[in-house]
């Protein structure tokens, strides 16, 4: 077989471009392998990211659950057929407010027919009293909540507070 004698302008055509197919090669077969490696740690931190918020998640729910079974508790302790109305009769003669305070159900405030709601005004308060009532409500534990303070304010001649507030209740 005759050999071919290529002049150096075509060997140096002819490295480069076996040179440039090589470095080609190279960067394909080695790119692959290094864009997955990078695209998994990426997945990696967004996993380690996802862990973390469903321990935080996870953590939360048992927080609910936890809160919701002291409330089912608490529901069973005060008994069955509780009546807001009727405690705050009970209680706003021991704090000595019944004769300054005027309350009534409220049905069309409730959110759904699983909860009492009743409006509460006083006038002539001390804010000492506001607060006590507010201590002894809590302290009862019959889940009464303060759904709502519209307002608390100098009543018009100096002479103490009024407000207005809402206080809601689970039924039975």
């Amino acid at each position: 077989m005759p050999k071919i004698a290529l002049r150096p302008r075509e060997r140096k055509l002819l490295v480069g471009g076996i040179a440039l197919i090589l470095v080609v090669g190279l960067y394909v077969v080695v790119e692959r392998p290094v864009s997955a490696y990078r695209q998994s740690s990426k997945d990696l931190v967004e996993a380690r990211h996802n862990l973390t918020d469903a321990r935080e998640w996870s953590k939360q729910v048992s927080e609910a659950r936890q809160s919701e079974r002291t409330i089912q508790d608490l529901a069973r302790a005060r008994g069955r057929g509780f009546v807001l109305f009727d405690f705050l009769e009970e209680l706003l003669p021991q704090l000595g407010l019944r004769e300054r305070a005027n309350f009534h159900d409220r049905p069309l405030m409730a959110s759904s027919r699983s909860v009492q709601v009743v409006e509460l005004n006083i006038k002539g308060v001390s804010l000492q009293e506001v607060v006590d009532l507010f201590c002894r409500i809590h302290e009862s534990k019959k889940l009464v909540v303060l759904r709502n303070l519209e307002w608390l304010k100098p009543m018009q001649n100096g002479k103490g507070l009024e407000c207005r507030l809402f206080l809601a209740s689970p039924k039975d």
